[in-house]
């Protein structure tokens, strides 16, 4: 570590640091033009449609939005099983990185399992308010998620 600061002293690595941070934060202004242009391209807020209405009832349909959010943090945790498994297989001695491999490919295997059989009654069953006990296994799903309503 000592080692690393002192290198700061030396006028090289200020300098290709400071290109670093600048760089970054170059890239962070420039994503924030590009969001605050984008408002001139649409500068009203979007509005309903004046079409007739649809009404849908709540047990009708899935709402794509909670879906789509499921799915995105069931997407986070995939990627997060992958991290962990490159932090174990680093702290291992390499003839032991294959078993370390093949553990994380069966814990994710099970966890997937697992959700099927119970996570996803604990997420959406109609329970307590705390948690669900319905739909184990997924049977007896209706359209929606049951007292959601979602």
């Amino acid at each position: 570590m000592r080692k690393r600061l002192g290198r700061l002293r030396e006028a090289e690595t200020r300098r290709v640091l400071a290109m670093v941070v600048s760089g970054k934060m170059l890239g962070i202004v420039a994503v924030l033009g590009v969001m605050k242009g984008f408002g001139y391209f649409v500068p009203t807020a979007a509005g309903a449609s004046t079409l007739g209405q649809v009404a849908h009832k709540a047990n009708d349909f899935v709402s794509p939005i909670n879906t789509v959010w499921v799915l995105v943090t069931a997407f986070l945790v995939f990627f997060m099983q992958a991290g962990f498994m490159a932090l174990e297989a680093g702290f291992a001695r390499s003839r032991e990185s294959v078993n370390i491999m093949m553990e994380c490919v069966f814990d994710t295997c099970l966890c997937g399992l697992l959700y099927w059989a119970f996570g996803f009654a604990f997420q959406f069953g109609e329970g307590n308010g705390l948690i669900g006990h319905h739909y184990f296994f997924l049977q007896g799903m209706t359209k929606a998620y049951g007292s959601t309503g979602v």
